[in-house]
């Protein structure tokens, strides 16, 4: 019996997060063995490992906190992940190894369901990785998540052809866990902090039906949220609204946080997000100057993230609610932001 035993489960999803038994010994040991899943390792040809040594691998979760797990979907076995206990650091890995669920966005769920799995069942202070610097999508998936990067090592190593590689180290501790900014992507998460943020802005969410809608399409869009104490104080969603344009849907901080540049702090990982993404422009719509004033408050709030009015259709919600339209290239806020820096 595993004392250590991990069982992750998100139904909404179908994913199962589980300790790898010796059943799963094939399945690894195939994946092991196959270089296209582990190429990004740096092993083009594979490990080349017997299966008896992934089952000496697998008797080990038996033995200690450290676990190696696998990942499932709707009930298929379709990847592997890890963590490694030092004293109160992991150092964590995965892959999706099933080629036909990769590129779905199921790696930055997992990730977060590990994340908190990891703070608040093992109450480990600190996570570390690495990954491979070629790989570009790994390292926008970590940085959303709230990772920092720590350091680039140039041609640090070979792979198994004799190929220089290069790595890059990320760190995500409990203080920056509990108090920074997470991706969401639990639509239960999603409508349950939306749901409590906007109860307390009553001044800009005061017509139940249009709050509602916002709670409800946010559910299925970005969703950036910041945290203190562990406590969701503030959420930021982004809309497509083209191909090449990124709007801020809606946006909320409880009161208690206002003027602690929080609104700054969520803007600008929604900037991240929409360049990582390759949109082109943003876009922000509120009700236009002199009508109220905490919606003044508002506008001036968005030209000092840098946006312009564009236009002002006084017609598109309501004769009392004329909707100005602000917006501005992605490059331009970055540009705003790294003058800041």
């Amino acid at each position: 019996m595993n004392k250590y035993n991990v069982n992750i489960k998100d139904n909404q999803k179908s994913l199962l997060i589980r300790s790898a038994t010796i059943q799963d010994a094939t399945r690894l040991t195939n994946w092991w063995n196959d270089g296209s899943v582990m190429a990004h390792a740096g092993f083009p040809n594979g490990l080349n490992q017997s299966i008896e040594q992934t089952i000496e691998q697998i008797q080990l979760n038996e033995t200690r906190p450290s676990q190696l797990c696998i990942i499932e979907k709707d009930g298929l076995c379709i990847g592997e992940l890890s963590f490694r206990i030092s004293d109160d650091v992991a150092e964590i890995g995965i892959k999706i190894c099933e080629s036909s669920f990769q590129n779905q966005g199921l790696g930055t769920i997992l990730l977060q369901q590990l994340i908190t799995f990891l703070f608040e069942n093992v109450k480990i202070e600190k996570i570390i990785l690495d990954t491979n610097l070629k790989n570009l999508r790994a390292q926008r998936v970590y940085e959303n998540i709230g990772f920092k990067k720590l350091a680039v090592h140039v041609d640090a190593g070979k792979d198994q052809l004799g190929a220089l590689q290069s790595y890059v180290d990320y760190e995500l501790s409990r203080a920056q866990f509990e108090n920074g900014i997470r991706l969401i992507t639990d639509t239960s998460f999603k409508q349950a902090i939306a749901t409590s943020i906007l109860a307390d802005l009553p001044e800009w969410f005061g017509l139940p039906d249009s709050t509602t809608e916002y709670i409800q399409q946010s559910m299925n869009m970005p969703f950036f949220a910041t945290f203190r104490n562990n406590k969701p104080v503030g959420f930021i969603v982004l809309k497509e609204t083209s191909k090449f344009t990124a709007e801020i849907y809606v946006m909320g901080i409880l009161k208690d946080f206002h003027r602690q540049q929080i609104g700054e702090q969520l803007f600008y990982k929604f900037v991240q997000f929409a360049h990582n993404s390759g949109y082109e422009y943003l876009q922000v719509k509120t009700v236009d100057e002199g009508h109220y004033a905490e919606y003044d408050r508002t506008r001036l709030f968005y030209e000092k993230m840098n946006f312009r009015k564009l236009e002002c259709f006084p017609d598109m919600w309501d004769k009392n609610n004329p909707c100005l339209i602000m917006v501005q290239s992605v490059d331009s806020a970055m540009k705003h932001f790294n003058n800041q820096l």
